[in-house]
């Protein structure tokens, strides 16, 4: 029995877990606001809900992007470039309010994993991939 797969499988299914682990970040960042907020009370009830809601959106984008859907590309392209936007405001306030450079982590999660993402959704196998189906 022959089976072919597409050139595409392959990279479609790396962003997937790329932002998957985006997903896993953003309920551990979830967990920690909730914490926080079980001592400051409910001041803190925006970060939760905002923390968990991301971490929801993350992962709904990710099994549409297992799924091959089109919509999931178009957010998962909208979600990275504003995960790029907050991340160099972050990068040009932290050094004016606290004089301290942004962390190595920090680096990684919030610039080098989206352009990562951004540039694998960009390529023309991984768009063909996404342009046959309709959902």
């Amino acid at each position: 029995m022959n089976t072919t797969t597409c050139p595409d499988r392959g990279l479609v299914d790396v962003a997937a877990v790329l932002v998957g682990m985006q997903a896993a970040i953003a309920v551990v960042s979830a967990l920690e606001a909730l914490a926080a907020a079980t001592f400051l009370g409910g001041a803190a009830a925006g970060p939760v809900a905002l923390s968990a809601g991301v971490a929801i959106g993350l992962a709904t984008i990710t099994m549409g992007l297992g799924r091959r859907a089109h919509w999931a590309r178009r957010a998962t392209l909208v979600v990275e470039v504003a995960v790029l936007a907050v991340a160099l405001l972050d990068i040009v306030a932290l050094p004016l309010l606290t004089g301290g450079d942004a962390a190595l982590v920090s680096i990684l999660t919030h610039i080098a994993l989206p352009i990562a993402v951004i540039a694998l959704l960009r390529r023309p196998p991984v768009r063909a991939a996404f342009a046959g189906v309709a959902a």
